[in-house]
């Protein structure tokens, strides 16, 4: 009961402009890591594009290929709430994703919670997520579902895990683009 304690004192929730200027980023993030496994697969095949791969797969594969591609950035958030109870951008800000009621690591079950609660939230307009500013303890509707809540920690070190992982997914994207221009670019 001490650390839960210990851990709410430390903390406090993280404000609704910081998280509403997080998603846009945070979905970019999504992508571009999508963008990179899918083309990766693509060039591991040995294919220069989606076109390629019409030429030789039924079309019940190609529309199987669609749905895994739109479910993937989805099955990447929740990677990250997994391994590090953050997004991306949550990640460079020193914010966490924490049990709301214990101020420890959600369960899996709350982060698969959570991220059905995204849909729920973004359904009716954005209204959902809308909610953090109104909300006393800044919870949104996926966070009330879940059972979670976002808070901020403020440390040199969150800062510092932050920065090294912009510098990875920066140098990652700069790869990736620069991939794309070398198979683009006729030799």
């Amino acid at each position: 009961m001490a650390e839960v304690e210990k851990n709410a004192t430390q903390t406090e929730c993280a404000v609704f402009w910081i998280r509403a200027a997080s998603y846009p980023f945070d979905f970019f993030a999504y992508y571009v890591i999508s963008a990179i496994i899918i083309y990766g697969s693509l060039v591991a095949f040995g294919l220069r594009g989606w076109h390629e791969l019409y030429e030789f797969m039924p079309p019940f594969w190609i529309s199987v290929l669609g749905a895994v591609t739109e479910g993937l950035p989805v099955l990447i958030m929740l990677g990250f709430w997994l391994t590090w109870s953050a997004s991306p951008v949550k990640l460079l800000l020193g914010q966490k994703i924490l049990d709301a009621k214990m101020y420890s690591k959600p369960t899996t079950a709350q982060f698969l919670l959570r991220t059905i609660g995204c849909f729920v939230a973004g359904i009716p307009f954005g209204l959902g997520f809308f909610f953090i500013g109104l909300d006393l303890r800044k919870h949104g509707w996926h966070d009330k579902i879940a059972g979670a809540t976002v808070v901020r920690k403020d440390g040199s070190k969150s800062r510092a895990s932050g920065s090294v992982f912009a510098a990875i997914f920066i140098v990652i994207f700069f790869l990736f683009i620069g991939s794309c221009m070398a198979r683009i670019t006729p030799s």
